[in-house]
């Protein structure tokens, strides 16, 4: 069993920031108490009820971006009072209508969430006032185009870029060989740093300018060739260059990308990397920890950090507090990112590694081995290792069992003849603690 000496991962939608548009202070517990319970009875249409839980929340004078969110709240339930009050009164008759009436006042109430939102969206506002008009209207109507636009629009101004993201996709799934939304998916990423993905959209936007029919059609394929020329080396590009060994060429056009967006956490992780593997590991540390506080949820940078602290630093306990903390973000892009399994795959490997071999905490590495056989199930070094795991932990016959499937993964293969050689160890020594056992060399 060996821990691997370089793997590269890279997320792109983990870069997307997350979290309420109305400010990221922490307002005092109480107010933070009020304002969600504010925000509920608002998304149920009782705004009498959602007023005076914004009202408790400014007698407590929670200060700076809150203040003004809650300020934001009461004033919409005041200047638009008589929108909101005629929305509750038709909920009301809709929650108590008989069956037959109920499709027609749905579409009324719709319609008239709607067109709040629209008037909402004409001015400064917050996402979680907003937002709750235009999901009522996709709850009842997930075609509903325009409240998806408008949607991806209030999300993308108050910094909510993966739900932006998300809404312009589907509204591109309604409408596929509409140019515009593939343009502002690009716009979206380009904005956020993420050019690799704003590469992909411009380009699909251009080639579906070119079948249109549009008079300016054009003017609109020269602007976006224009903007694809100011975008920076692809991560593709770079990580060629890693693989390459070409790690000055790789730092420079690092750089040269963080030059244009300081946020780029990608190019700060891979900047990283090249440090890395050139023999820098400590400026390859500082980098892996800016890119975690420019972005926390961005998981990679958290995987590099643990085996900075495993293989350098020698301290496997942080090692795997921060390899952890990757897997935990990067779960949450299983089925979003395309690199995001093999990522944790990675880590689980890396974590068994530790356990067994460092560690000698068989228990966690076999949690661990379990993990990873959950994701890749026909990783027949992984199912090596479980097995390896029940045997230090003298469950022999679970220990039998994994040796078998792993011999059935491939019975030609060097993993295949150490399991079999295990099996023979197993009948040779009663006292697992003497067991010999093969570690697996790359």
């Amino acid at each position: 069993m060996k821990v691997r000496k370089k793997i590269l991962i890279v997320f792109i939608l983990a870069c997307a920031l997350s979290g309420p548009a109305s400010g990221a202070e922490r307002p005092p517990d109480k107010a933070q108490a009020f304002v969600e319970l504010g925000l509920k009875f608002y998304e149920k249409m009782d705004y009498e009820k959602a007023g005076v839980y914004f009202s408790e929340a400014q007698k407590l004078r929670p200060g700076g971006k809150y203040k003004r969110f809650i300020g934001y709240a009461l004033q919409v339930l005041e200047v638009y009072s008589s929108e909101l009050k005629m929305i509750e009164d038709m909920n009301k008759t809709l929650l108590s209508a008989r069956k037959p009436d109920r499709s027609l006042l749905t579409k009324r109430l719709s319609s008239e969430h709607l067109e709040l939102g629209r008037r909402l969206l004409e001015k400064d506002g917050y996402v979680a006032i907003i937002k709750s008009h235009f999901d009522y209207v996709i709850s009842h109507d997930p075609l509903n185009l325009e409240a998806r636009l408008l949607l991806g629009d209030i999300s993308y101004r108050g910094m909510l870029y993966k739900e932006a993201i998300d809404q312009y996709k589907k509204a591109l799934e309604i409408y596929p060989d509409n140019p515009f939304f593939s343009q502002r998916l690009g716009d979206i990423y380009a904005g956020l740093g993420v050019y690799d993905e704003a590469k992909v959209y411009y380009e699909k936007a251009s080639g579906l300018f070119k079948r249109s029919r549009l008079e300016d059609k054009a003017e609109k394929i020269e602007y976006l060739r224009k903007l694809m020329g100011k975008l920076p080396t692809s991560l593709e590009e770079i990580k060629g260059l890693i693989d390459e060994k070409r790690y000055a060429d790789t730092i420079a056009l690092c750089k040269k990308r963080t030059g244009m967006n300081p946020s780029d956490v990608t190019a700060i992780t891979y900047m990283g990397i090249a440090f890395e593997e050139s023999g820098d590991w400590k400026r390859a540390q500082a980098l892996y920890k800016t890119a975690i506080k420019r972005n926390p949820e961005y998981p990679a940078p958290y995987y590099y950090l643990g085996r900075i602290y495993l293989l350098k630093r020698k301290d496997p306990k942080r090692a795997i507090a921060e390899i952890t903390k990757f897997e935990e973000k990067a779960e949450d892009l299983l089925g979003i990112d395309k690199n995001a399994r093999q990522g944790i795959i990675d880590a689980h490997r890396t974590l068994v590694y530790i356990y067994h071999e460092i560690l000698r905490d068989y228990g966690k590495a076999v949690t661990e081995s379990r993990r990873l056989l959950r994701l890749a199930p026909d990783d027949q070094e992984a199912r090596y290792n479980l097995a390896l795991s029940y045997a230090y932990l003298d469950k022999k016959s679970m220990a039998y069992a994994e040796f078998k499937k792993a011999i059935g993964l491939g019975p030609d293969t060097k993993i295949a003849r150490y399991a079999k050689d295990a099996i023979e160890a197993m009948r040779k020594y009663p006292n697992m603690k003497t067991f010999p056992y093969r570690p697996i060399e790359e």
